[in-house]
C-alpha cells in the first residue's frame, strides 16, 4: 500500500509491526474526485472507510428530489463503519466533496476475518466505533434530560433537537422539527440474533 505510513494515523496507533503487517495485507487505498459517491442509501454495506485527506459529505435524499447534507467528514473519519457491526443496507447517502479525497478501504469480509482471527487491528476499530457511540448516547441522554425540565414547547422541542444532533452526530438546524413529544422518542436495537444474521449475509 502507498501513501501516508499506517503507523502514523491515529487509529493505529501503537500496534506492532506484525499487526501493521497483517493490515496492509487487507487495506486497500483508494483516490476519489470531487462528486463521486462513496455509496449510496440502501445499498448493502460491503466495506467501511478511513478518510485520509479531503471531505465527505454524508446526505440524505428527500421525497421531492431534494438533499439534505446532514455532516461533513474530515480526515481521520470513519465512513459507513456500522456496516461493520450490523450488516443493515445503508441508511445514508456518502459523497466525495470540495476536492479529490484519499481513503483507506476495508471489505466487511476482511474485517470478519481479522476479528476472527483475534487481530489487534479488528478491536481497536469496534472500540472507536463503541466509544464514539456511547459518547453520542451520553450527550445524548443529558439533552434529553434537560429538555423534559422546560417549561414550554419551543424549549423543549430545541432541547430534543439538540439530543437527536447528539445521538446521530449530525446538523439538524436547517430541519423544521416541528413540535417534539419526547415521551414518542423511541430507540430500536435489533435483537442479537438478527445482528448476527446480517453479519453472516
Amino acid at each position: 500500500m502507498s501513501g501516508p505510513a499506517l503507523e502514523r494515523l491515529p487509529l493505529f496507533k501503537g500496534l506492532g509491526d506484525e499487526a501493521l503487517q497483517a493490515l496492509r495485507g487487507v487495506v486497500r487505498q483508494r483516490t476519489c474526485k470531487a462528486g463521486e459517491v462513496l455509496f449510496t442509501e440502501g445499498d448493502r454495506a460491503r466495506e467501511m472507510f478511513i478518510l485520509l485527506a479531503g471531505n465527505v459529505s454524508i446526505f440524505k435524499r428527500l421525497p421531492d428530489a431534494r438533499e439534505e447534507c446532514l455532516a461533513t467528514l474530515v480526515p481521520g473519519a470513519l465512513v459507513g463503519e456500522l456496516a461493520l457491526i450490523d450488516g443493515q443496507p445503508r441508511s445514508a447517502s456518502a459523497r466525495i466533496s470540495g476536492g479529490e479525497a484519499s481513503l483507506l478501504v476495508l471489505a466487511r469480509d476482511d474485517f470478519d476475518r481479522l476479528f476472527r482471527a483475534n487481530k489487534p487491528f479488528a478491536f481497536l476499530v469496534l472500540d472507536r466505533i463503541v466509544v464514539e457511540l456511547s459518547g453520542r448516547l451520553r450527550r445524548a441522554t443529558a439533552r434529553l434530560g434537560e429538555a423534559a425540565a422546560e417549561n414550554t414547547p419551543a424549549a423543549r422541542a430545541q432541547q430534543a433537537r439538540d439530543a437527536a444532533m447528539s445521538l446521530l452526530g449530525v446538523d439538524l438546524t436547517q430541519f423544521d422539527l416541528g413540535e417534539i413529544d419526547l415521551d414518542a422518542i423511541e430507540v430500536e436495537i435489533a435483537p442479537l440474533e438478527q445482528r448476527m444474521r446480517g453479519r453472516r449475509g
